[in-house]
C-alpha cells in the first residue's frame, strides 16, 4: 500500500476561569478510605505477586468467613502457619491452621460480628505483622463446606467425571432425543477413524527461523499432540456415557494406553496445554472405562497422570495462588486438572492435595480477573476460553457439596451486563485486549455461555442477549461444542429465567474494578448503535491485557470505526510488542513517542461516571499508567497527571477532553486509527472518515501547536510466520489495511487536547462554529473548554434549548432558574430536564474496591 504523509500545524487557545476542583472524594463504598489519596499514594493495585494480606487494614471482610491470603515466599517446600483471634495479643485463638504448603488459608466457621485479628508465618518463623478486619452483621455468610467435607463427598467408585454411576442410567435416559447426543455420537464416528499419532514433531519447514519462533512453532506442535488426544479420547469417553456401545469404549482405551506410554517429559510435555490435554485423556478413560481396564492397565494409566499431575501441583502451589493471574492456568488447565483429581482421588495418593489445592485456590480467587462487577479484564476473545471452567468447576462443587458458588459470588449476576455492553448482539467487540478484533458479532461460544448463564443465574439479561444475538445468524445452541457437556448434564432440566424480571437496558454503564465505560446511543439496536468504549484498568497491562489505559473504541451499526489497530500473532512476537500492544496502536497518547510500561504497576481507573438522559460521562485518570518500578521494569516516562473526561451526547457526538501533565517539557502526541481512509484537512484541525453506514467528522484542538501525521503501514510490520488461517486452509493475510493518525504538540510540560467526534449518516453531521472566546457550538449543543494550561481544567456543555447543563472543573451549574453546586467543588455536575423536573447527578472522583484496599496498604508504608 502506497505510503502517505501529511504534516499541518495547529494553532489554538481558549481562555477561561475556573475554580480548582480535582481530588478524590470521600464517598466511597464498603472498605473506604478515610483520608483522601490519589493515585500517586498507590503505585500498584494488582502487584504481579500479592504484596500484602488480606483481608487486613481494618477491612470489612468480603465474605463470612473469608479466606486468608498472604505473600508467598517463591521458595520450594515452604510451609505456613495461620492463626486467628478475637484479640490482637491472640490469647483467644479461635483457630489455627499449620503446615499449609500453600498460601490459602479458611476457618470454614462463621465468624461472630467485631473485630478479628490474624497473622501467618513461614516455615516456623517468626510470625507476620498483625492483620485486623471486621465481620459485620452484613457482611454475606458462606456456608463453605470445608476441605476435608469436599473430598469425603466424592464418590468412592467410578465413574465421577462425567457422570456418576448413580446418575448414568437417567443421564441417558433423558438426553437420548437431544441434538447435543446426536452431535456428540456424530464426532465420535469421525474420531473413530483418526489414525494413531506418534510422539514426535515435525517442524523441518520451518528450520530457516530464529530460535525463538523455531521454539514457539516446536510448543504449537506439542499442542496438537495432546489436542488430538483429548478430542479423541474425550469424544470417545462422552459417545459410550451416552449409548454404551463398547465400539467407542474399545477405541478410546487404545488411545489412552498410547498417551500412557509417552515420555511425560518428551515432547508432548512441552506446550502446558497439550501436556495437561494428555493428562485429562488418560483420567477420562481411567474413570469413565475403570471397570474395563486390567489392573496392570490401572496402574500404567494412574502412573502417567500422576507424574504430569504431580509436575502440575508442584509447579504451582506456592505461586499460583499468589500471582494476579495465571492465563493458561485459568483459562483451561485449572479445569483440567480439577477433573484429573477428581477422577483419581483415592486411587493416586497424590491426588489429595490436589484436591484440596484446586478447591480451594477456586473458591479464593475465583473469578480471578474481577471482583463483583462482572467483568473480563483480559478482553472479549480471551474469556471464550474461560467460560467451561468458570460454570463446570462451580457447577460440579455444588452437585457435590450443596454449595452455590455462583449464586453467592455478585461477579456471576453482574456478567450479562458486560456481554451486553462490551460485545452487542450483531456487533464487533470493544476492542480491548489480544485478539479482540476478531469478533465480528458474538461467536457460538457467546450465545451459548449467556444460554446457559441466563439458565443457572435466573438472569433474563443473559438469556435476552443469547436469544438477540443468534437472531439471523442460523445458529443453535447446540452448535456450540465448547459447554455441550455442561448443558447434558448440569442444564438439561433447567428453564429460562422469567421475562417479566428484564431490567432497563442503560445507554450507559460502567465497570470500576476492570476500569472500562461503555457508552451506546442505541444499545438495543445495533443498526444504529454508536458505541464508544473506553479503558483505564487497575489491573494494567499484564499478560493479555495491553498498554492502552485511557484509550477508546468507537463502533458504529456494529462495525468499527475508530479502532485498535494490528495483530497478536505471537506473545514475544516483534509486532505485538512494538505495535499490537503498545500504546501506538491505540486511540490513547504518547509521552515523547512513549507508550505504557507492559506491567501491572502501569494502570488507570475510572473515578467518574453520569449517566444521564440525554448524555453519558466518564473520566479516566492514568497519570500512573507512563512508569513501573518493578514488574516490568524501572521505567518513567514523566507522565504527573492524565485525566480524559470522555462525554457522549446522544444521539451522534462524542467529547473527549486530555488534561496532561509532566516534569518535564515534553511531545505530547493525540493517537487515533480507523480501518477506513482518513482524509486530513491541511488547512485546519479537521479530518474525516467514511463508511458504508455513516460518516464521521472530527475536530481537534490543543493548548500547543499540533503537528499531524498520517500513515496507512505500520510502524512495525506484521509476519504471519505461524501460518494461520481465517477459514480452512486460507492463510490470514497481516497487511496493514487501516490508517493512523498523530497529532503531536510543541514541547510543553502541560498540554491539553479537546476532540469533538460526529458520527451518523451524512445529514445528521454539521461544521463547528468556535468564537475566539473558545465557545464551540455543533448542532444543538455549545462546547466551553478551558485549554489554557495556566488555568484549572474546565469542561462545560449546554443545549441551545436549556433541557441540559453538564461541567467538570466548575463549582456550580444552573438550570431551570436554580442553583446546583452539588458536595464537591471541581466535580462532574449534571442537571437535565426531564418529564418538566430537573434532575441532578454529581459524580466526585471514587476509587474502586481495590484501589481502596491498596491505598490502606501503602498508608501504612
Amino acid at each position: 500500500m502506497y505510503r502517505k504523509v501529511f504534516i499541518i500545524s495547529i494553532i489554538l487557545s481558549m481562555i477561561y476561569m475556573v475554580i480548582p476542583g480535582w481530588a478524590w472524594g470521600q464517598n466511597h463504598p464498603r472498605n473506604s478510605v478515610d483520608k483522601m489519596v490519589s493515585p500517586e499514594d498507590i503505585p500498584v493495585v494488582h502487584p504481579q505477586f500479592r504484596k500484602w494480606p488480606e483481608p487486613s487494614s481494618g477491612m470489612e471482610a468480603s465474605y463470612n468467613p473469608p479466606f486468608f491470603l498472604w505473600p508467598v515466599t517463591h521458595q520450594n517446600n515452604s510451609t505456613y502457619d495461620v492463626r486467628l483471634a478475637t484479640d490482637p495479643d491472640f490469647k483467644e485463638i479461635v483457630f489455627m491452621d499449620t503446615d499449609i504448603p500453600y498460601a490459602i488459608s479458611n476457618p470454614y466457621q462463621r465468624l461472630n460480628p467485631g473485630k478479628w485479628y490474624w497473622q501467618y508465618r513461614t516455615n516456623d518463623g517468626p510470625w507476620s505483622k498483625v492483620s485486623q478486619f471486621t465481620i459485620s452483621d452484613s457482611t454475606p455468610i458462606w456456608n463453605l463446606p470445608s476441605k476435608v467435607n469436599f473430598r469425603n463427598s466424592i464418590s468412592k467408585g467410578h465413574p465421577r467425571v462425567l457422570i456418576s454411576k448413580e446418575e448414568w442410567f437417567r443421564l441417558r435416559q433423558e438426553t437420548s432425543e437431544m441434538e447435543d447426543t446426536r452431535r456428540i455420537i456424530q464426532n465420535a464416528e469421525v474420531q473413530m477413524q483418526r489414525p494413531f499419532i506418534q510422539e514426535e514433531l515435525d517442524i523441518s519447514d520451518h528450520l530457516q527461523l530464529s530460535p525463538s519462533r523455531i521454539n514457539k512453532l516446536k510448543k504449537d506442535a506439542s499442542k496438537v499432540l495432546g489436542n488430538t488426544a483429548f478430542e479423541v479420547i474425550g469424544g470417545l469417553s462422552k459417545a459410550y456415557v451416552l449409548t454404551k456401545n463398547q465400539k467407542y469404549a474399545d477405541k478410546a482405551k487404545e488411545w489412552a494406553m498410547m498417551v500412557a506410554s509417552w515420555d511425560p517429559e518428551g515432547v508432548s510435555s512441552m506446550n502446558d496445554f497439550g501436556d495437561s490435554r494428555c493428562m485429562l485423556s488418560m483420567a477420562l478413560a481411567y474413570d469413565t472405562f475403570y471397570d474395563q481396564l486390567s489392573t496392570s492397565e490401572k496402574e500404567q494409566l494412574l502412573q502417567a497422570i500422576r507424574y504430569r499431575g504431580d509436575r502440575f501441583y508442584h509447579h504451582w502451589i506456592n505461586l499460583i495462588e499468589a500471582k494476579v493471574l495465571s492465563n493458561h492456568v485459568w483459562q483451561h488447565i485449572l479445569h483440567y486438572f480439577f477433573q484429573t483429581a477428581l477422577a483419581t482421588y483415592g486411587d493416586i495418593p497424590e491426588a489429595e492435595d490436589w484436591v484440596d489445592y484446586l478447591y480451594e485456590l477456586f473458591l479464593a480467587r475465583a473469578p480471578a480477573l474481577g471482583r463483583d462487577d462482572g467483568a473480563w479484564v483480559n478482553g472479549n476473545s480471551y474469556f471464550t476460553m474461560n467460560m467451561d471452567m468458570l460454570l463446570d468447576i462451580p457447577l460440579t462443587i455444588k452437585e457435590l457439596t450443596g454449595f452455590d458458588f455462583i449464586r453467592h459470588n455478585n461477579w456471576y449476576q453482574n456478567n450479562p451486563w458486560y456481554l451486553w455492553y462490551s460485545l452487542p448482539p450483531h456487533s464487533s467487540s470493544d476492542g480491548f485486549g489480544d485478539n479482540s478484533k476478531g469478533f465480528s458479532q458474538p461467536n457460538n461460544s457467546y450465545i451459548a455461555y449467556a444460554d446457559a448463564l441466563g439458565k443457572i443465574t435466573q438472569n433474563p439479561i443473559a438469556s435476552k442477549y443469547a436469544i438477540e444475538s443468534a437472531k439471523g445468524t442460523g445458529f443453535h445452541i447446540a452448535d456450540d461444542d465448547n459447554l455441550r457437556w455442561l448443558r447434558l448434564k448440569y442444564l438439561r432440566n433447567m428453564t429460562q429465567p422469567d421475562k417479566n424480571r428484564m431490567k432497563v437496558l442503560e445507554k450507559a454503564h460502567v465497570f470500576k474494578d476492570a476500569g472500562l465505560v461503555y457508552m451506546h446511543s442505541h444499545p438495543s439496536n445495533t443498526s444504529l448503535n454508536l458505541m464508544l468504549a473506553l479503558r483505564s484498568s487497575p489491573f494494567g497491562s499484564y499478560g493479555h491485557m495491553l498498554a492502552d489505559q485511557n484509550t477508546f473504541n468507537i463502533l458504529y451499526g456494529g462495525k468499527p470505526l475508530y479502532y485498535h489497530s494490528g495483530h497478536k500473532i505471537s506473545m514475544n512476537d516483534p509486532h505485538r510488542l512494538g505495535w499490537y500492544k503498545h500504546t501506538k496502536s491505540h486511540n490513547g497518547i504518547l509521552i515523547n513517542g512513549h507508550g505504557q510500561p507492559y506491567s501491572s504497576e502501569a494502570y488507570g481507573c475510572i473515578p467518574r461516571f453520569i449517566n444521564g438522559k440525554y448524555l453519558a460521562y466518564a473520566k479516566g485518570d492514568a497519570s500512573m499508567a507512563y512508569n513501573t518500578v518493578e514488574h516490568g521494569g524501572k521505567v518513567d516516562y514523566g507522565v504527573r497527571r492524565f485525566d480524559r473526561h470522555v462525554v457522549m451526547l446522544y444521539p451522534n457526538i462524542i467529547v473527549t477532553y486530555d488534561v496532561l501533565e509532566a516534569d518535564h517539557p515534553a511531545e505530547w502526541s493525540w493517537v487515533l486509527h480507523s480501518p477506513y481512509k482518513i482524509n486530513l484537512k491541511n488547512d485546519q484541525n479537521t479530518f474525516s472518515c467514511e463508511m458504508d453506514e455513516a460518516s464521521s467528522r472530527v475536530s481537534v484542538f490543543g493548548s500547543e501547536k499540533i503537528t499531524w501525521q498520517l500513515t496507512d503501514e505500520y510502524e512495525v510490520p506484521a509476519e504471519n510466520w505461524r501460518k494461520a488461517s481465517k477459514s480452512g486452509d486460507q492463510m490470514e493475510e497481516y497487511n496493514d489495511s487501516g490508517w493512523h493518525l498523530k497529532g503531536t504538540s510543541d514541547r510543553t510540560g502541560d498540554m491539553r487536547f479537546l476532540s469533538v467526534i460526529q458520527v451518523g449518516p451524512d445529514g445528521q453531521l454539521v461544521h463547528l462554529e468556535h468564537d475566539q472566546k473558545g465557545t464551540i457550538k455543533c448542532g444543538e449543543w455549545i462546547f466551553n473548554a478551558e485549554l489554557n494550561d495556566d488555568v484549572s481544567p474546565k469542561l462545560k456543555i449546554t443545549r441551545k434549548d436549556g433541557k441540559v447543563v453538564f461541567i467538570t472543573g466548575g463549582d456550580e451549574i444552573h438550570l431551570d432558574g436554580k442553583t446546583y453546586k452539588g458536595r464537591k467543588a471541581g466535580s462532574a455536575k449534571l442537571a437535565e430536564m426531564s418529564d418538566g423536573q430537573v434532575v441532578f447527578q454529581e459524580s466526585d472522583d471514587q476509587m474502586p474496591t481495590a484501589m481502596q484496599l491498596a491505598a490502606k496498604q501503602f498508608e501504612q508504608k
